[in-house]
């Protein structure tokens, strides 16, 4: 890579950062507590890492979003799961028991569709390993001396 490639990529990417580093909770997220809390816990870390800033706010927002209604349908399918055992053992709950199962594979599929959800966002706020590996740049490559550059010139 040339000066001047090196000179127009710091260039482009300079342009694309807003220079701003607080990033503001969405009033969505500071009206539930778990979604709240996810977003001060992003907000700590992020505030050490460079890639991120307020333009990116509204994923973060996504995400604390998304992370609070994975663990609701976490709780609604515990709260399921007690109610079918606590029906298991009668005989004439056949019926409720089968909309329970049922309620309780849409909540299953739900939950799996949040989770998938979450999984993408996080490669993208650098939240696992391989999305943080993926993000060091490039170091060039060092060249070799050539030898019989000084005797040729």
């Amino acid at each position: 890579m040339t000066l001047a490639e090196i000179s127009e990529r710091q260039r482009s990417e300079a342009g694309s950062r807003s220079g701003k580093k607080r990033l503001t909770m969405s009033a969505a997220v500071e009206s539930r507590p778990v979604a709240a809390a996810m977003f001060g816990k992003l907000r700590k870390l992020y505030a050490k890492v460079s890639a991120v800033e307020t333009l990116d706010e509204n994923v973060i927002n996504r995400y604390c979003l998304m992370h609070a209604e994975a663990e609701e349908l976490e709780g609604a399918m515990a709260d399921i799961q007690l109610r079918i055992h606590a029906l298991e053992d009668e005989t004439d709950a056949v019926s409720e028991l089968a909309a329970l199962y049922n309620m309780l594979g849409n909540v299953s599929r739900a939950l799996n569709g949040k989770r998938e959800m979450l999984l993408k966002l996080e490669d993208r706020l650098f939240m696992n390993p391989v999305a943080r590996v993926r993000n060091v740049p490039k170091a060039e490559p060092v060249k070799k001396a050539d030898g019989n550059a000084e005797l040729f010139g």
